[in-house]
C-alpha cells in the first residue's frame, strides 16, 4: 500500500518537470527578438536616413542642408524591429530641397531656398 502513493508522488513530479521543461523551451520561440536598448536616426545630419542601434552620442552643430527637414522622420521599434517612419511631410520637403540643389548648387542663398520647403 505504501509503494502506491509513492508512485503517484513520482508520477505527478516527473509530470510537473515534463511541463516546466516543455514551457521552457518553448517560451524561447515565442518571444520577440531581442533588440539593443537603442533604435534612433544613425547619422546627424542631411537626407539618407537610417534608423538602427548606431544612434551618436553627440553631433556637430554646423547645420547642412537638409537638416530642416529630419523633424518629419524618426525611428520606431515596430514588431522588435528598429524603423524608419517618415511623415509625407519628409518626402515633400526632401523633393524640394533636392530641387534647390539642382537650382541653386552654388548660390549663396541655398539656404533660403531650403527655409521656403520648411
Amino acid at each position: 500500500m505504501k509503494s502506491r502513493p509513492s508512485l503517484l508522488f513520482l508520477a505527478i513530479f516527473l509530470i510537473i518537470i515534463f511541463i516546466a521543461f516543455y514551457l521552457y523551451l518553448h517560451q524561447n520561440k515565442n518571444s520577440p527578438p531581442v533588440l539593443s536598448s537603442r533604435c534612433g536616426l544613425q547619422e546627424c545630419h542631411g537626407l539618407n536616413l537610417t534608423c538602427g542601434p548606431n544612434v551618436p552620442d553627440v553631433c556637430t552643430e554646423i547645420y547642412m542642408l537638409g537638416d530642416g527637414c529630419r523633424r518629419f522622420a524618426n525611428c520606431q521599434v515596430i514588431a522588435g524591429n528598429c524603423q524608419l517612419q517618415i511623415d509625407s511631410k519628409f518626402t515633400a520637403c526632401k523633393s524640394c530641397v533636392e530641387e534647390c540643389q539642382r537650382n541653386d548648387a552654388n548660390q549663396p542663398d541655398i539656404f533660403a531656398c531650403e527655409s521656403k520647403c520648411l
